[in-house]
């Protein structure tokens, strides 16, 4: 069989999904395992057209899960893989004891999640003072992305079950977080009724409200955007990095996957 140009697999992929599952094994060498990670290669293609757009996307739960399922299956190899793309050991055994992100130090973690806390309390105060009536529930805050673990859990990203589109953070123009709190649908609908216009993402996505309308929900975390804006130049050389933050107004997809990272907001992580 010839290599598939549209889906980025054929049998060759399938011999690799075969011998880099051998890296799971006790038996495997290090002398196996830095020959399977130097052979490794990424695929920076993104398939969002035609049949294989169609498939990824009626079967993205399945795909996310099996890439996952990959990760853990493979993790002595992954680790090396992020080492050779200049990663520090540090970093990626905090990544994968899910201490903290693969992307940020851990300096810019600990500042970051200072912020965070800060603008979510201020936040939750706010709109609880504003709208007692909304009874609001406990804020979650979930981190996504390729800076969690170290790859794209996005199902049109990469191969199909092989994380191979790695996290660059020489490319890195945000990062992302989802937050959710029983109440939220209402919130909006408060706020949609005295006018203020916000918009969500339509169909079986309208409980996910555009990151553009963050600040008239909570200019709390606009101004955390702002202020991490600021922070990333001490880390990233002078340069800027952005944080976008979604919204959720049902917790259907609001709870963290196994490849996200929550954030405890208590201040104890």
């Amino acid at each position: 069989m010839g290599a598939c140009t549209v889906c980025g697999t054929s049998s060759a992929d399938t011999e690799k999904q075969k011998v880099y599952d051998e890296a799971g094994k006790a038996s495997i060498t290090e002398q196996d395992l830095q020959r399977q990670a130097a052979e490794w290669k990424q695929n920076r293609t993104y398939y969002g057209q035609g049949e294989e757009d169609k498939f990824r996307g009626e079967n993205a739960m399945d795909i996310m899960q099996k890439r996952w399922q990959w990760y853990q299956d493979n993790k002595q190899l992954f680790a090396l893989i992020l080492k050779n793309h200049g990663f520090a050991e540090e970093d990626i055994s905090a990544s994968m004891e899910h201490t903290r992100p693969l992307g940020m130090t851990a300096a810019l973690y600990g500042e970051f999640t200072k912020l965070l806390r800060t603008a979510a309390q201020a936040a939750m105060n706010r709109v609880r003072s504003e709208h007692p009536e909304l009874q609001l529930g406990e804020l979650m805050i979930v981190l996504q992305g390729s800076y969690i673990v170290g790859y794209s859990s996005n199902p049109r990203k990469g191969d199909r079950y092989i994380p191979n589109w790695l996290f660059d953070p020489t490319n890195k123009s945000d990062y992302d977080f989802r937050c959710y709190a029983d109440g939220f649908d209402q919130y909006v609908t408060k706020l949609r009724e005295s006018g203020t216009e916000i918009k969500d993402w339509g169909g079986d996505r309208s409980h996910i409200i555009r990151p553009e309308y963050i600040g008239v929900m909570f200019p709390e975390f606009e101004k955390l955007i702002e202020d991490f804006k600021e922070l990333t130049k001490k880390y990233f050389n002078g340069k800027s990095v952005g944080l976008q933050v979604t919204v959720m107004t049902k917790d259907t997809t609001a709870k963290p996957f196994p490849w996200d990272f929550q954030v405890d907001l208590d201040g104890k992580q």
